[in-house]
């Protein structure tokens, strides 16, 4: 057509562009390396056991403070936000024992009153319902349940009534198993470590 000129590429022009197209191509090609690494080094079948495990201790590390009140208290709080027969458990007469602002910070004031809150916890958990509490699980954050499994694997360690705290927090593991939503979370919160 009469009105449509072609005008010739400019030859450092063009060999800028190619230089410009090259770099880009190379970190695109280093981006994707980086990508294959560490997709190897994450495990494309880490066990949920795994998965748990570092995810909650990488998440929830500041309750390991154990043997400060402060600690102490947040791992209850997150046992009791992720186990729906516990709901109760901070309003009952040990809870509020246990999270009084007149408590002190020194485990033989704390330690004696954590001991019958738990204790009160494997009262729940062995006189509760199991099967009625799947649907409220439905709705929980991941998260939530996450940090609940990593307070019932403490208290388990430490609490004469371990072995209630043990069966709830391979319940919470069973569940990460099971719903997508969970699986997929632990797994993304897993790999961004």
């Amino acid at each position: 057509p009469a009105g449509s000129k072609t005008t010739p590429i400019n030859p450092a022009a063009q060999r800028d562009i190619e230089k410009v197209l090259s770099s880009q191509k190379a970190d695109y090609e280093a981006r994707m390396r980086r990508t294959a690494d560490e997709m190897q080094m994450t495990p494309e079948h880490a066990s949920v056991d795994e998965m748990l495990e570092k995810t909650a201790a990488r998440l929830f590390s500041e309750g390991q403070a154990a043997a400060a009140l402060g600690g102490q208290r947040q791992l209850v709080y997150w046992m009791v936000q992720a186990v729906p027969a516990l709901n109760g458990l901070i309003r009952q007469p040990v809870g509020k024992q246990f999270f009084s602002p007149s408590l002190r910070d020194d485990p033989d004031a704390f330690l004696p009153v954590l001991d019958p809150l738990l204790a009160e916890a494997v009262r729940l958990l062995e006189s509760r319902n199991a099967a009625a509490e799947t649907g409220a699980w439905e709705k929980a954050d991941p998260e939530i349940l996450c940090a609940g499994w990593y307070a019932l694997t403490r208290f388990a360690a430490v609490s004469v009534g371990g072995d209630a705290f043990s069966r709830e927090a391979d319940r919470l593991k069973a569940r990460f198993r099971k719903d997508k939503a969970c699986s997929a979370w632990l797994k993304n919160a897993y790999e961004s470590a």
